[in-house]
């Protein structure tokens, strides 16, 4: 890149802001830019003794005070290994749809559709897709066996724990991960009053064949005696 002008990278900077961005981003974009050439000193990262968390933090693009942290718990080489393995690609994990099918039958069927794919230790449900074609092509997707769902967001679920038959509010539900996964746990029996603002909740829960939830978008839930022996989750 150091044989690209100033001026050249300047301007096409401005011109990806104004296709992807706003006027405000435009701007935004033509002053940092134009700042930067005028006084490159600044951009320059700090080095040397005494500036080594601080640099760490910003060619890794990661808070300077949880570097920090990093670096006083485990050491700066540590820090410095955590911080490139947290800029890594994530493993696409999937939530086994277990109203219509087991995980390790999912395993099977995913592994003959092509993908490489292992169990999740995290979670029950879970698995992690290492290679896999296009998604939206594969019919296991298309029948509903699995969701695209992070490992993290799956602990929310068991934690929540709900018990079929029970009445549960899941509010800022969409795009609707969680509460389907608390609709299989409960086996699809009972209620889940799902709310949003989107509507992606509505296709989630048909997919995922849920009878239980029924989904509201945009609207405001009331009060009621019911709310007190109910179960909440938010998303």
């Amino acid at each position: 890149m150091d044989k690209v002008p100033d001026s050249a990278a300047c301007n096409e900077c401005v011109e990806l802001a104004k296709k992807y961005g706003h006027p405000g981003t435009v701007k935004f974009v033509n002053a940092v830019l134009r700042s930067a050439v005028r006084e490159p000193e600044k951009c320059a990262f700090p080095h040397g003794k005494g500036h080594a968390t601080e640099e760490l933090a910003l060619k890794s693009f990661h808070p300077q005070w949880m570097v920090k942290r990093w670096v006083k718990a485990f050491g700066y080489d540590a820090a410095a290994a955590i911080c490139a393995f947290d800029n890594e690609d994530a493993v696409l994990s999937l939530r086994t749809n277990t109203l219509k099918i087991t995980r390790e039958e999912l395993l099977e069927r995913l592994g003959r559709e092509g993908a490489e794919v292992t169990s999740s230790d995290w979670a029950p449900e879970g698995i992690l897709c290492q290679k896999h074609g296009a998604l939206d092509k594969m019919a296991s997707l298309q029948e509903g066996l699995f969701q695209v769902q992070d490992e993290s967001s799956m602990q929310v679920a068991h934690v929540v724990a709900p018990e079929p038959g029970e009445f549960v509010i899941d509010c800022c539900s969409a795009p609707g991960g969680k509460t389907t996964h608390m609709a299989a746990l409960m086996k699809n029996e009972g209620r889940i009053v799902a709310g949003d603002i989107y509507s992606s909740m509505r296709r989630a829960a048909a997919s995922a064949s849920c009878a239980a939830s029924q989904t509201r978008a945009g609207a405001r839930m009331k009060k009621s005696s019911e709310s007190s022996r109910s179960s909440s989750s938010t998303s």
